[in-house]
Parts: structure tokens; C-alpha cells; sequence
């Protein structure tokens, strides 16, 4: 009698297409890198997604400037009590939010056990969503998909993306496409779709942040990227859904600009070149902003804003 061979066939055919989907999930999203397992925890609603490539950013003048200024009685504060060093065990951050909820999600090296004796310290309670492992509190939650990730956010929104892992859709195609509007070796980005209408809303009446939102009416989506490698070089795109729309936008841009250069005092030239590096355009229904910095006023603007800290 021949052995029988105790495998589904099924199952083993689900598992090689789950390999090869895995194999062909590209990193490069546009023109930025986003890491595969990541991008496999955005939900089919976000709206908005935030990213940062930390490992690329450690190297640049502007990391080892602010590193320096900055107070490190934070980051200390915060090492001492997760046992994670931002600065040296984070290489990538990604953030999504749905406009109700908000997760980030990173990539580097963590000691999940001792993270986890240290939540549960902390009072956060172990529990389980989908066979996974979550360590919560009423207001948020924690997830390590693996050893080298880690999912924080409200308990609904970390659900959300063990939801999206399960689905396997990834990125959303919305977003996806606005990303491909941001510019080569963007290391800070931002990309988010739909309407401002909501956060209007919600926004206090009468406030500053009630009158720029409402300025931004008729925006559809937008992109800002960041690549600060040498200096710094900025790259936005503003979608709107008329002309008229970009047309009011980029008026009140070039308006902005024009106010900051006029209330710059005569002590601070270098903020001068800042407002003139600043390029504000139309086409048709999208407005696009850019900026070149050198690296030596990056600096300047930078130890300014830090001794104010």
C-alpha cells in the first residue's frame, strides 16, 4: 500500500499564491519605499498616510543639528520607559488615519518580551483580536506583527489593521496615486485623499483653524514630501476640484508668502531667502509648491527654532 499524502491540496495551493503575492508586493510605492509588511497594515479606509524613512534621515546634517539642539530629556524619558531608542532602534514610521482613527505603525528592533512586561506594568492588559496578541488600555493598544514591527493607536484602529493584514488589499489605490505625485527621495511625506469638509465641522467656530479650513474647501486631496539628504528640497501638490478652486488656493499661498516677507524683520535676512526659495504654481486644477534650501540655511533656521525650544 502506498502512503497517502496527509496535505490539503487546497490549503498548499492557498499558501503558494500567498508566497507569491508576498514575493511580487513591491517596497516602492511611487517614488518612496515603503516596507511590504507595513503597507499590508493600511486598511482599505484611510484616508491620510504619514511616513518617514528614519534609517535615511539618521545620516543627514539635519538629523545630527537637531540631535544636538534638541533636549534629550524627552527622548531619554521615553527610552527609559519603553527600553526603545528612536534614535538608533527605528528605521521607518508609517501612519494612517480613516479621519476617526489613527495608527502608527513601525519597522526596527524590538525586544517585544521585555516591551511587553513593561506595558503590562505600565497596567495594560493582554488580550486577543484574530489569534494575535494585544496589550491594551481603554484609549489604545499594542500589536508586534513580528520582530521587527510594531502597530499603536486607539484599540479600534490597531484592530483595523490586523483586519487589513488579513485582507491583504494593502495601500488603497486613492492614496496610492497620490503618492505617485511626490517627489524622488522624498524621506518625510505626506499623502492624504477626500474632503476637508468634515474637519471644518469640527473645527472651533471663528477660529484661525476654522478660517484655513475653510479657505481649503474644495480640495480633494494632496502630497508633500520632504528630502532633506542636502539641505532641504520640498515638493507638494495641492488636487482641487476646479479650477477656481487651485486658483483661490495658490492666491492665498503667494498671499501668505508675501505677509511672511513683509513681517520679517531686518535682523533676520536669511528668513528673506526662505520666503523668496518658495515657488507656488496652477496647473489647470492642481497647485504645486516647491522649495530648495542649501544646507547652511536649513541649519540657521534650525539652531533659531531650537534655542527657542
Amino acid at each position: 500500500m502506498t502512503a497517502r499524502s496527509s496535505a490539503n491540496p487546497s490549503l498548499s495551493l492557498c499558501l503558494a499564491a500567498s508566497l507569491a503575492l508576498c514575493a511580487c508586493r513591491s517596497s516602492q510605492v511611487g517614488p518612496v519605499h515603503i516596507d511590504p509588511a507595513l503597507q499590508a497594515l493600511v486598511p482599505s479606509s484611510a484616508l491620510l498616510l504619514a511616513g518617514a524613512d528614519v534609517a535615511s534621515i539618521r545620516s543627514t546634517s539635519f538629523f545630527r543639528r537637531f540631535q544636538t539642539g534638541f533636549d534629550p530629556s524627552a527622548l531619554q524619558s521615553f527610552t527609559r520607559n519603553t527600553g526603545v531608542d528612536p534614535s538608533r532602534d527605528l528605521d521607518e514610521t508609517l501612519s494612517w488615519s480613516d479621519g476617526a482613527q489613527l495608527a502608527i505603525l513601525l519597522r526596527g528592533r524590538f525586544q517585544s518580551s521585555a516591551l511587553e512586561t513593561r506595558l503590562q506594568n505600565a497596567g495594560a492588559l493582554r488580550s486577543s483580536y484574530k489569534n494575535r496578541t494585544l496589550w491594551e488600555t481603554p484609549e489604545a493598544a499594542v500589536w508586534f506583527p513580528s520582530a521587527h514591527s510594531a502597530a499603536a493607536g486607539s484599540p479600534a484602529a490597531v484592530r483595523a489593521s490586523i483586519d487589513a493584514q488579513d485582507t491583504g488589499h494593502g495601500i488603497p489605490a486613492a492614496l496610492r496615486a497620490q503618492l505617485e505625485s511626490l517627489p524622488d527621495n522624498a524621506e518625510v511625506w505626506l499623502a492624504f485623499t477626500g474632503s476637508l469638509d468634515l474637519l471644518t465641522r469640527r473645527a472651533p467656530q471663528g477660529s484661525n483653524i476654522e478660517n484655513v479650513l475653510k479657505m481649503a474647501q474644495g480640495v480633494t486631496g494632496a502630497s508633500l514630501g520632504l528630502d532633506l539628504r542636502s539641505g532641504l528640497i520640498l515638493g507638494a501638490r495641492i488636487n482641487c476640484r476646479a479650477d477656481d478652486d487651485a486658483r483661490r488656493i495658490r492666491d492665498a499661498l503667494r498671499g501668505l508668502i508675501g505677509i511672511g516677507r513683509l513681517s520679517t524683520p531686518d535682523s533676520r535676512p536669511e528668513m528673506l531667502k526662505v520666503f523668496d526659495a518658495v515657488e507656488v504654481d496652477r496647473d489647470q486644477n492642481n497647485v504645486r509648491i516647491s522649495a530648495k534650501l542649501p544646507q547652511d540655511l536649513v541649519d540657521n533656521f534650525l539652531d533659531v527654532w531650537l534655542k527657542k525650544k
